[in-house]
């Protein structure tokens, strides 16, 4: 994406997230939180939850926490 300028928003972010957890990719799931974290989107809440998900289904409770601890804002429900 970033080889061919392509403008990365919350959407494609959301994408790439769900893509990495449903096949189990930690490594480039990694890698997608770390450019999430050094976008605009690092604040917004759907990202954050996106992140827990991942997290989530890669077993990875402590992981979940850590992106849960450090949202401004979290969903109440």
């Amino acid at each position: 994406m970033h080889k061919e300028n392509f403008f990365l928003n919350e959407y494609s972010f959301g994408s790439a997230l769900s893509a990495c957890a449903g096949l189990m990719d930690f490594d480039i799931g990694i890698q997608v939180h770390a450019m999430v974290s050094k976008s605009w989107y690092s604040t917004d809440v759907f990202m954050g939850s996106a992140l827990i998900d991942m997290y989530s289904k890669y077993g990875s409770v402590a992981c979940s926490q850590d992106v849960f601890s450090g949202m401004i804002e979290r969903n109440l429900l």
